[in-house]
């Protein structure tokens, strides 16, 4: 990214000035440190997490329910269609 400036310069869209002060805050930029995150990690939460006990979402009637109807679903129909002839 510090070559950056110095093209833009270079064609005009920017002054030296602006140069300058880019290259200066690039550099302080590149001063700090991002060693670490700055933000709380999932272990310092451990006295505060609280595990809701597991339990069914749906009563067992009501999941057998789906899944006889999801089993009459892929059926075959006993049903036949009949199509009319085309009178000429």
């Amino acid at each position: 990214m510090e070559a950056d400036p110095r093209k833009w310069e270079n064609s005009g869209s920017m002054s030296p000035e602006e140069r300058n002060w880019w290259t200066g805050h690039l550099h302080a930029i590149g001063q700090v440190q991002y060693d670490q995150p700055n933000i709380t990690t999932i272990s310092a939460f451990r006295d505060h997490l609280r595990l809701a006990p597991t339990e069914e979402m749906v009563p067992l009637a009501v999941a057998e329910a789906i899944n006889r109807h999801m089993t009459s679903l892929t059926q075959e129909s006993p049903i036949r269609t009949v199509r009319h002839r085309m009178r000429p």
